[in-house]
């Protein structure tokens, strides 16, 4: 291992500790944990009986140690509610599957941990700072910016192939399928290029919200329809197939969603992973006519890749249904292996690898966290809140949780940035309705849409927890609702001039901004 490695890694701790300090709140984890993801290196520091020290652990732990230093009453605020019980299941499978399977509590304890880190703390995480729609909207622009930055990197490694991993780090172990469709598929800091291409990806689906709505008109001056289309033609670049047709598929749904203003395009991405889950633990359809799909669309080589997958997919299923409920805990047990004690299958789903390991417990409550929060949070918008610039960033992101279950059905590949959005979909799919003011930016970094008022975007519903809010903000809602209230008479779109001395539309008929 090269020295920067765990220079960077242990050294991350307290430069997390100063990013919360520096932003105070859901700013600071949401650049903690885009920055570490971007850049530092994919290899962990393994420790016996422990997971491996990585810089997803690195990232969990320094916040969650900032939040109790920090800001310990935010932890004791915390209010549970059933949605939280889908993840609390999914990590602690692990410890009923070794109880189950006779490898003691040391080892179910270890696995815990392993799912805890990168899936639980990121969830609480997004369930305690994230709880309204302009704090979701900063998560979007983080995730937006961490795909811009990438830009760059990604260019010059499709033309000198990945490098940058090896210029800082140190030399890659994986270096499998850099070469695709007669040049380099990019990697960067990231461990394989099908884990760049979901990243870009989601900045690509956010950034196409953020555009289409209006959320966002320019990033320090430049507009941002050509920031778009430099990300857009960057992700096409990455060589990742599987990745580009959730982005088409994605951005269909969204427009689709936002034109008729009702969820069910987005209903059809909830149904895939639940039909295709069925299916297959159900042995309804080896997927041979999907590969014979895939031959005619993209050719031999993308046919039998996915052929490959689906026949180990099979095995490593029928092995999985020997022990349906909990599965065969740690150890690779859950692997097919032959007479000479060798592994015959490649793993690739998450999904086929947590009902392999712990069970069909551990995948319902992984499929039931992933599928009814952004379900329940997409259904609660009243049909004319659908024009809102505020709605556009939390479906977005409601939606790029849905696209992942659907990457996971093939490729396994654990980000905490969705747990962290899942935890926040969750927090705002339960929160109560209130008046919502976006101001826009101080130092003016975004030109922000108009503020609007976000009283009318759902039915009221219990908070998970009492939310204080400062006296600024209440006055500035109280004045935008009596606003309102004084231009309900009003038949045509009226004209108004906000506080920051902006030119606004308001139209009469469901109070939805232009």
């Amino acid at each position: 291992m090269e020295l920067l490695v765990p220079i960077a890694l242990y050294g991350w701790l307290p430069v997390v500790f100063f990013i919360f300090n520096g932003f105070r709140g859901h700013r600071g984890i949401a650049a903690a944990y885009v920055i570490a993801w971007l850049f530092l290196p994919s290899t962990g520091i393994p420790f016996s009986g422990l997971p491996d020290y990585t810089k997803v652990t690195a990232t969990t732990i320094g916040t969650l140690l900032a939040i109790m230093v920090l800001e310990p009453r935010r932890i004791f605020a915390f209010r549970f509610h059933w949605v939280d019980l889908f993840m609390v299941v999914f990590c602690l499978c692990p410890l009923a599957s070794a109880i189950s399977n006779g490898l003691g509590l040391w080892d179910g304890g270890s696995n815990v941990l392993n799912l805890i880190l990168p899936w639980g703390l990121p969830y609480l995480f997004g369930r305690l700072y994230f709880d309204s729609f302009d704090k979701l909207t900063d998560l979007a622009k983080a995730i937006f910016l961490g795909g811009l930055v990438y830009i760059p990197f990604c260019l010059i490694e499709v033309r000198m192939s990945p490098q940058f991993y090896n210029w800082t780090y140190g030399p890659r172990m994986n270096t499998l399928h850099s070469y695709r469709y007669g040049g380099w598929r990019p990697v960067v800091f990231l461990e394989t290029g099908l884990e760049l291409g979901m990243w870009m990806t989601a900045a690509s689906l956010i950034g196409i919200a953020l555009w289409y709505s209006g959320a966002i008109r320019r990033i320090n001056g430049v507009p941002l329809r050509y920031l778009l289309g430099a990300l857009l033609l960057t992700t096409l670049l990455c060589k990742s197939t599987g990745a580009l047709m959730l982005l088409i598929f994605g951005a269909g749904v969204l427009i689709a969603a936002r034109m008729i203003r009702h969820p069910w395009p987005l209903y059809v991405a909830v149904m895939i992973p639940l039909c295709y889950v069925t299916v297959r633990t159900a042995n309804l359809n080896d997927g041979s006519q999907v590969v014979q799909l895939s031959k005619a669309a993209f050719g031999a080589e993308r046919a039998h890749s996915l052929d490959f997958r689906f026949q180990n997919e099979t095995l490593l299923v029928q092995r999985a249904l020997e022990a349906p409920l909990f599965g065969w805990g740690g150890w690779n047990r859950e692997k097919v292996l032959d007479e000479y004690g060798e592994d015959t299958t490649i793993v690739d789903g998450l999904w086929v690898i947590h009902f392999g390991k712990y069970g069909m417990v551990s995948l319902l409550s992984l499929l039931g966290a992933f599928l009814i929060a952004p379900t329940i949070a997409c259904k609660r918008f009243t049909r004319s809140s659908w024009r809102y610039a505020e709605v556009a960033p939390t479906l977005a992101i409601a939606l790029l949780l849905l696209l992942y279950m659907i990457d996971c059905l093939l490729n396994a590949m654990v980000n905490p940035i969705y747990s962290l959005c899942l935890g926040a979909i969750a927090t705002l799919a339960f929160a109560p309705t209130r008046l919502l003011v976006n101001e826009p930016a101080e130092d003016d970094e975004y030109d922000a849409a108009p503020a609007v008022v976000a009283a009318r975007l759902w039915p009221p519903r219990p908070a998970l927890w009492p939310v204080p809010v400062s006296d600024v903000a209440l006055s500035a809602a109280n004045d935008s609702t009596e606003w309102l209230e004084s231009q309900t008479n009003e038949d045509e779109d009226q004209r108004w001039e906000g506080r920051d001395g902006r030119q606004r539309y308001l139209p009469s008929t469901g109070g939805a901004m232009r």
